[in-house]
Protein backbone atom coordinates (compact mmCIF):
# COMPACT_ATOMS: atom_id res chain seq x y z
CA UNK A 1 0.00 0.00 0.00
CA UNK A 2 1.17 3.49 -1.19
CA UNK A 3 2.54 5.86 1.88
CA UNK A 4 -0.73 8.35 0.58
CA UNK A 5 -3.40 5.56 0.66
CA UNK A 6 -2.26 4.85 4.18
CA UNK A 7 -2.38 8.42 5.65
CA UNK A 8 -5.48 9.06 3.24
CA UNK A 9 -6.92 6.51 5.18
CA UNK A 10 -5.58 6.74 8.79
CA UNK A 11 -7.19 10.55 8.05
CA UNK A 12 -10.62 9.38 7.10
CA UNK A 13 -10.30 6.70 10.09
CA UNK A 14 -9.75 9.54 12.46
CA UNK A 15 -12.50 11.94 11.28
CA UNK A 16 -14.83 8.84 10.82
CA UNK A 17 -14.05 8.62 14.75
CA UNK A 18 -13.86 12.03 15.56
CA UNK A 19 -17.93 12.29 14.08
CA UNK A 20 -18.67 9.25 16.31
CA UNK A 21 -17.60 10.62 19.16
CA UNK A 22 -18.98 14.08 18.30
CA UNK A 23 -22.38 13.01 17.73
CA UNK A 24 -22.13 10.78 20.80
CA UNK A 25 -21.69 13.76 22.76
CA UNK A 26 -24.26 15.64 21.48
CA UNK A 27 -26.84 13.06 22.06
CA UNK A 28 -25.61 12.79 25.89
CA UNK A 29 -25.92 16.43 26.53
CA UNK A 30 -29.30 16.79 24.61
CA UNK A 31 -30.76 13.98 26.23
CA UNK A 32 -30.02 15.53 29.93
CA UNK A 33 -31.32 18.67 29.05
CA UNK A 34 -34.48 16.60 27.81
CA UNK A 35 -34.63 14.71 31.12
CA UNK A 36 -33.79 17.62 33.64
CA UNK A 37 -36.19 18.35 36.02
CA UNK A 38 -37.70 21.63 38.06
CA UNK A 39 -39.50 22.18 41.21
CA UNK A 40 -43.06 21.33 39.95
CA UNK A 41 -45.41 24.49 42.18
CA UNK A 42 -48.82 25.18 42.63
CA UNK A 43 -50.74 28.52 41.96
CA UNK A 44 -54.12 28.74 44.06
CA UNK A 45 -56.63 30.11 42.86
CA UNK A 46 -60.59 30.18 42.45
CA UNK A 47 -62.25 28.82 39.33
CA UNK A 48 -65.21 31.85 38.74
CA UNK A 49 -68.85 30.22 36.99
CA UNK A 50 -69.88 33.89 35.56
CA UNK A 51 -70.27 34.22 32.39
CA UNK A 52 -68.27 36.94 31.62
CA UNK A 53 -65.78 34.93 33.29
CA UNK A 54 -65.97 32.12 30.87
CA UNK A 55 -66.84 34.28 27.67
CA UNK A 56 -63.27 36.05 28.20
CA UNK A 57 -61.79 32.53 29.30
CA UNK A 58 -63.09 31.40 25.95
CA UNK A 59 -61.51 34.25 24.45
CA UNK A 60 -57.96 33.79 25.63
CA UNK A 61 -58.53 30.11 24.53
CA UNK A 62 -59.01 30.92 20.97
CA UNK A 63 -56.06 33.48 20.97
CA UNK A 64 -53.46 31.65 22.60
CA UNK A 65 -54.68 28.00 22.85
CA UNK A 66 -56.06 26.62 19.47
CA UNK A 67 -53.23 27.46 17.40
CA UNK A 68 -51.20 24.35 18.29
CA UNK A 69 -53.86 22.15 20.25
CA UNK A 70 -56.88 22.44 17.39
CA UNK A 71 -60.07 23.41 17.56
CA UNK A 72 -61.45 21.41 19.78
CA UNK A 73 -58.34 21.02 22.05
CA UNK A 74 -57.89 17.45 20.90
CA UNK A 75 -54.10 18.20 19.90
CA UNK A 76 -52.48 18.11 16.65
CA UNK A 77 -48.52 18.01 15.11
CA UNK A 78 -47.99 21.46 15.71
CA UNK A 79 -44.71 21.45 14.31
CA UNK A 80 -42.58 18.60 12.32
CA UNK A 81 -39.33 19.79 10.17
CA UNK A 82 -37.66 16.76 9.10
CA UNK A 83 -33.74 16.81 10.57
CA UNK A 84 -34.95 19.00 13.54
CA UNK A 85 -38.07 17.81 15.59
CA UNK A 86 -41.40 16.77 15.80
CA UNK A 87 -43.77 18.67 17.96
CA UNK A 88 -47.09 17.49 19.58
CA UNK A 89 -49.90 19.69 21.09
CA UNK A 90 -51.64 16.55 22.90
CA UNK A 91 -55.20 16.90 23.58
CA UNK A 92 -55.42 19.90 26.46
CA UNK A 93 -59.18 18.90 27.84
CA UNK A 94 -57.94 15.47 28.33
CA UNK A 95 -54.70 16.61 30.44
CA UNK A 96 -56.78 18.89 32.47
CA UNK A 97 -58.82 15.76 33.66
CA UNK A 98 -55.41 14.58 35.63
CA UNK A 99 -54.67 17.85 36.92
CA UNK A 100 -56.61 19.69 39.75
CA UNK A 101 -56.67 23.46 39.31
CA UNK A 102 -54.20 24.72 41.29
CA UNK A 103 -51.59 21.97 39.78
CA UNK A 104 -53.09 22.95 35.91
CA UNK A 105 -52.30 26.77 37.26
CA UNK A 106 -49.09 25.70 38.30
CA UNK A 107 -47.95 23.59 34.96
CA UNK A 108 -49.66 26.78 32.98
CA UNK A 109 -48.05 29.84 34.85
CA UNK A 110 -44.59 28.61 35.34
CA UNK A 111 -43.92 25.68 32.79
CA UNK A 112 -43.29 22.59 35.11
CA UNK A 113 -45.34 19.62 35.23
CA UNK A 114 -46.14 18.13 37.90
CA UNK A 115 -43.45 15.37 37.65
CA UNK A 116 -40.62 18.50 37.29
CA UNK A 117 -40.25 17.83 33.32
CA UNK A 118 -40.88 20.94 31.41
CA UNK A 119 -41.72 20.96 27.41
CA UNK A 120 -40.64 23.38 24.56
CA UNK A 121 -43.42 26.00 23.63
CA UNK A 122 -45.87 24.69 26.21
CA UNK A 123 -46.64 26.98 27.96
CA UNK A 124 -45.93 30.13 25.86
CA UNK A 125 -44.00 32.57 27.96
CA UNK A 126 -46.45 35.14 28.10
CA UNK A 127 -48.61 32.76 30.55
CA UNK A 128 -46.80 33.66 33.01
CA UNK A 129 -47.18 37.42 33.41
CA UNK A 130 -51.28 36.27 33.15
CA UNK A 131 -53.12 37.55 35.72
CA UNK A 132 -54.52 34.78 38.16
CA UNK A 133 -57.97 36.43 37.16
CA UNK A 134 -57.52 35.45 33.90
CA UNK A 135 -55.64 32.26 34.36
CA UNK A 136 -58.72 31.19 36.16
CA UNK A 137 -61.01 32.52 33.56
CA UNK A 138 -59.07 30.28 30.93
CA UNK A 139 -59.16 26.83 33.77
CA UNK A 140 -63.21 27.64 33.83
CA UNK A 141 -63.59 27.91 30.27
CA UNK A 142 -61.85 24.37 29.31
CA UNK A 143 -63.23 22.61 32.45
CA UNK A 144 -66.66 23.55 31.09
CA UNK A 145 -66.11 22.07 27.43
CA UNK A 146 -66.60 18.00 26.75
CA UNK A 147 -63.60 16.15 26.46
CA UNK A 148 -62.91 15.10 22.72
CA UNK A 149 -62.07 11.66 21.44
CA UNK A 150 -58.45 11.14 21.95
CA UNK A 151 -56.94 10.93 18.27
CA UNK A 152 -53.74 9.05 17.30
CA UNK A 153 -50.92 11.20 17.60
CA UNK A 154 -47.39 10.81 17.51
CA UNK A 155 -44.85 11.17 19.71
CA UNK A 156 -42.58 14.11 20.02
CA UNK A 157 -39.21 13.40 18.49
CA UNK A 158 -35.75 15.12 18.65
CA UNK A 159 -34.02 15.00 14.92
CA UNK A 160 -29.78 15.12 14.94
CA UNK A 161 -30.76 19.15 14.01
CA UNK A 162 -32.58 19.66 17.07
CA UNK A 163 -30.91 17.73 19.27
CA UNK A 164 -27.36 20.08 18.58
CA UNK A 165 -29.76 22.99 19.28
CA UNK A 166 -30.52 21.83 22.34
CA UNK A 167 -27.05 20.84 23.37
CA UNK A 168 -25.80 24.33 22.21
CA UNK A 169 -29.00 25.66 23.93
CA UNK A 170 -30.56 27.24 21.13
CA UNK A 171 -33.59 25.29 21.40
CA UNK A 172 -34.47 26.10 25.44
CA UNK A 173 -37.56 24.70 27.00
CA UNK A 174 -40.49 27.00 28.43
CA UNK A 175 -39.21 26.98 31.90
CA UNK A 176 -36.36 28.05 30.43
CA UNK A 177 -37.84 31.58 29.29
CA UNK A 178 -40.21 31.81 31.93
Amino acid sequence: MSPWRKWTLRILGGLAALLVVAVALIYVISERALARTYAFREVPITLPTDSVSLTRGAHLVELSCRGCHGETMQGEVMFDEPGVARLVAPNVLERLTKYSDVEFAGYIRYGVKRDGSSTFVMPPPGFYHMSDTDLAAVIAYLRSQPVPPAIPLAANSYRPLGRLGIALGQFGKAVDYI
